[in-house]
């Protein structure tokens, strides 16, 4: 006689109940897309890179300059498993979209994923100690 019945029924006892609703309604998902794209870029905005001047050189890729805001949230959201920054232009209207910081044995890798994103123009930034 097989338990896989009553394995089963165990297992899904233990699985968080946000994990259930959102496998089958998508519900944190909707909680993750009620945030505004205001919100998630004042989320990612610095001031300068000049705060990141510490004790080693670090590295910024560039990825665009845009003004949109909800393409530069869509941005954010599809590569949030990377460090995205924004860096606003003097013009007060488009923002320098950025990935880091990260260090010299980091830069290099990221810089050519980006590429192969289809970022072609991608450039690194350089921001010494």
């Amino acid at each position: 006689k097989s338990n896989t019945g009553s394995i089963l029924r165990s297992v899904v006892l233990f699985v968080p109940t946000f994990l259930i609703l959102e496998h089958f309604f998508g519900v944190v998902g909707l909680a993750v897309s009620a945030i505004s794209s205001s919100e998630i870029i004042e989320s990612h905005k610095i001031e300068s890179l000049e705060a990141f001047k510490k004790n080693e050189t670090v590295y910024f890729i560039q990825i665009a300059t845009m003004a949109n805001e909800e393409y530069i949230s869509d941005l954010i959201k599809k590569y949030s498993k990377y460090p995205v920054v924004l860096l606003p232009k003097a013009d007060g209207k488009t923002m320098q979209v950025l990935v880091g910081p990260l260090n010299i044995d980091e830069y290099g890798t990221v810089l050519e994923k980006f590429k192969a994103f289809g970022f072609k123009d991608a450039f690194i930034k350089k921001v010494n100690k």
